[in-house]
């Protein structure tokens, strides 16, 4: 809902990011989503879900701007 693919949802400074040696190329969407499975850490968050809307807010404005946006929308 997002429009990310595994490999842009993830915490590239977590250690376990790290650990798991996640930057190299040869791994997998779909290991990447058991990875996520296993080690929830691993996502950005706080994810999000207003509506259909869903946003990754890395920065506390894009709450807020979330939140307006969908205020402001229900009002008209």
């Amino acid at each position: 809902m997002a429009g990310l693919s595994p490999r842009q949802a993830l915490r590239k400074r977590d250690k376990m990011f790290k650990e798991l040696h996640l930057d190299r190329k040869k791994v997998t969407d779909e290991t990447l989503l058991l990875l996520i499975e296993k080690y929830p850490g691993l996502i950005l968050r706080p994810i999000v879900v207003v509506g259909e809307r869903v946003v990754i807010a890395t920065k506390p404005e894009m709450i807020s701007q979330v939140l307006l946006n969908t205020s402001a929308s229900r009002t008209e």
